[in-house]
């Protein structure tokens, strides 16, 4: 996530505070595109979490072990 964040503020510093313009290349036009990448990196780290299981496993005064899966959706998968 903090390479998404510093794409984010270096494309804000680029498109909002640098005012020199050299031929050929336009800096604010740059910034913007380093910000959206940086949303969009940000964007697939928070969803790329979200989707993470957890996995418990458990064991009973007799020896059997459980295993329970849950899933982001809530979801309880035991094997």
């Amino acid at each position: 996530m903090g390479g998404g964040i510093g794409l984010l503020v270096f494309g804000a510093i680029l498109t909002f505070a640098v005012r020199f313009e050299p031929k050929g290349f336009d800096i604010q036009t740059a910034g913007v595109i380093l910000m959206i990448a940086g949303i969009v990196m940000i964007g697939v780290n928070y969803y790329g979490r979200r989707r993470r299981r957890t996995s418990i496993t458990r064991i009973a005064d007799d020896g059997t072990v459980q295993r329970t899966i849950r899933e982001d959706e809530g979801e309880d998968t035991t094997a």
